[in-house]
């Protein structure tokens, strides 16, 4: 950073001002950031955001990732069956890597949603379910693709909670979820999902 310069960083913002806070310049940063880590005697600083940790050594102007393959720090939710793990993520849809965690990518398709609950159904570990802010989601592939299902919305305040999916261990072609407006239920791997007249609202977990 240049000298005597003022730098302040928030959610997907970035700003510097050389003259005490009279006159700004938004600089490239568009994580939700965190922290500001200056570099003594050097040009150089680190963000530390929601995304993991960013280094420039030129005010902004170009990064260099230092997370490695996945780019998000905060996980909402993980599932595992053998070297497939999943996970939900902030200010991210879904992410998976079938290596154990050597490799990761998006999942695509399951609404791209953040955060939320992931699940790989452990009597058929084809059928996985991401349950985000942007939906529910169902992948028949082994986590690969994810298609998008029309019903149950994530109750906001349950945004980081794990236990939103449930799946019954003698009959795993029966699957739950918890939402907004009570429980939805499927009896067909979560293949289609009809919500269940229980006396029960804002859903939080289900087990």
């Amino acid at each position: 950073a240049s000298d005597h310069a003022v730098l302040v960083a928030g959610q997907g913002r970035f700003y510097k001002s050389l003259d005490s806070g009279i006159t700004w310049t938004q600089l490239d940063a568009p994580w939700d950031s965190r922290k500001i880590f200056l570099i003594p005697n050097s040009s150089s600083l680190v963000i530390g955001s929601d995304h993991g940790l960013h280094w420039t050594d030129n005010d902004g102007s170009s990064w260099r990732d230092l997370s490695g393959s996945v780019s998000a720090s905060i996980l909402f939710g993980v599932d595992v069956n053998g070297q497939t793990i999943f996970a939900s993520a902030q200010d991210f849809g879904p992410l998976v890597t079938f290596d154990g965690g050597s490799t990761w990518s998006g999942t695509g398709g399951s609404g791209e949603g953040e955060a939320g609950s992931v699940a790989i159904n452990p009597g058929n570990r084809m059928y996985c379910y991401a349950f985000t802010d942007g939906g529910f989601g169902i992948s028949q592939d082994g986590c690969a693709t994810f298609s998008a299902l029309n019903g149950p919305t994530l109750q906001s305040y349950a945004l980081g909670n794990p236990n939103l999916i449930a799946v019954d261990p003698r009959n795993p072609s029966t699957v739950y979820v918890g939402a907004s407006d009570g429980v939805w239920g499927s009896t067909n791997w979560g293949l289609t999902l009809q919500r269940l007249n229980w006396p029960v609202q804002e859903v939080r977990q289900v087990v």
